[in-house]
C-alpha cells in the first residue's frame, strides 16, 4: 500500500472520527478522494461531521458523504462527454429557479411580518357554522380515562370503581393512586380524541376497544401481563356531525392559512398595481 493511501485510510479512520493529533499533522487541502479532474478535500469533509459524534458513526458518515460526492460528478462527466451543447446549456432554467427562489423567500418575509396567529372565537365559530359538512366524523371519537396496571394487581376493582365515577372527590383519589398502584394513566376525560390515536396509544386498534365496550367500560390485556382499563365520559360514533371543540384547531390552522394566501394574493396585486403607476409594467399592443 502507498504512503498516501495509508495517509488516506489514517484520515477517514481517525481525523473523522475527532483525533485532534492527525488533524494537526495534515494540511487543510489533503485530498480525501478524486474522481476525474474532481477533487474532495479534508476541509470540506470535516465541517459535515458533528463534534463528539462516534468515531465509528463519524467514518460511516464520512464515507456516504464521499460516495455521493463521488456519485455526483460521475453523472456530471458521463452528462457533459454525453449531452449536446444545446442540452447542456441550463441557464434558462437556472435563472426561473434564482427568480422563484427569491419570489418564496421575499414572501416568507413579507409574510412573517404581517400574519396573526391570533384567531378570535367567533371567527372560528362562524367557519364551522358556514361549512358543517366539511365536519362530519369519519373516525369515532370519545372523552376517555385510561388506566395501565398488572393483570395480577389486587387493586383492579377498586381503581375501576374510580375510573368510571364521575365525582371530583374521586377523580381526585384516583389521579393519587395511580402514581402507586398503576403503571401509566392518561386522562382525556376533558378533550375529544379519536378513537385511532388512543389504539396508538395502548397498541391496539380502535375496532378491539370498541369491540370489548361494554357500558362504556373496556379492558383489554396484553401478552406482557399488563391491563388497560378504558372508561369512556362520552362518546361520539363516525358519520355524526363533529363537535366544535373537536375541530377548533384545525379550523385555526385553516383560517390562519386562508389569511397567508390572501396575504400573498394582496402582495403580487399591489406590487403589479404599483408597477403600472410609475409606468414600470406596460403592455404593448400589436399594431
Amino acid at each position: 500500500m502507498s504512503c498516501k493511501k495509508i495517509i488516506t485510510l489514517l484520515f477517514l479512520v481517525f481525523v473523522l472520527s475527532g483525533c485532534e493529533f492527525i488533524s494537526s499533522v495534515l494540511h487543510d487541502d489533503f485530498v480525501v478522494a478524486k474522481v476525474g479532474n474532481h477533487k474532495l478535500y479534508k476541509s470540506k469533509v470535516e465541517k459535515l461531521i458533528p463534534a463528539g459524534l462516534d468515531p465509528q458513526d463519524s467514518l460511516q458518515m464520512a464515507l456516504q458523504y464521499i460516495n455521493s460526492w463521488a456519485s455526483d460528478h460521475v453523472f456530471q462527466d458521463i452528462a457533459e462527454q454525453q449531452l449536446s451543447d444545446a442540452e447542456k446549456d441550463v441557464s434558462e432554467e437556472l435563472e426561473s429557479y434564482r427568480r422563484s427562489l427569491l419570489k418564496y423567500r421575499y414572501e416568507q418575509l413579507y409574510v412573517a411580518q404581517r400574519l396573526s396567529q391570533s384567531v378570535p372565537e367567533e371567527e372560528i365559530n362562524a367557519y364551522y357554522e358556514a361549512h358543517k359538512a366539511d365536519f362530519v366524523l369519519d373516525i369515532p371519537i370519545a372523552k376517555a380515562r385510561i388506566l395501565r396496571v398488572s393483570t395480577e394487581s389486587p387493586h383492579k376493582e377498586e381503581l375501576k370503581n374510580l375510573l368510571i365515577s364521575d365525582e371530583p372527590a374521586q377523580l381526585m383519589l384516583l389521579d393519587s393512586l395511580s402514581y402507586v398502584l398503576a403503571d401509566k394513566y392518561i386522562d382525556y376525560s376533558e378533550q375529544w380524541v379519536n378513537l385511532v390515536d388512543m389504539g396508538r396509544r395502548i397498541g391496539v386498534d380502535y375496532g378491539t376497544i370498541l369491540s370489548r365496550l361494554q357500558r362504556n367500560y373496556a379492558e383489554i390485556d396484553d401478552e406482557s401481563g399488563r391491563l388497560y382499563m378504558i372508561y369512556f365520559a362520552d362518546y361520539m360514533r363516525s358519520g355524526v356531525q363533529a363537535p366544535i371543540e373537536f375541530c377548533q384547531e384545525s379550523i385555526k390552522e385553516t383560517l390562519i392559512s386562508m389569511r397567508r394566501r390572501q396575504l400573498i394574493l394582496d402582495l403580487e396585486r399591489d406590487l403589479l398595481e404599483q408597477a403600472r403607476q410609475k409606468n414600470e409594467f406596460v403592455i404593448y399592443e400589436e399594431e
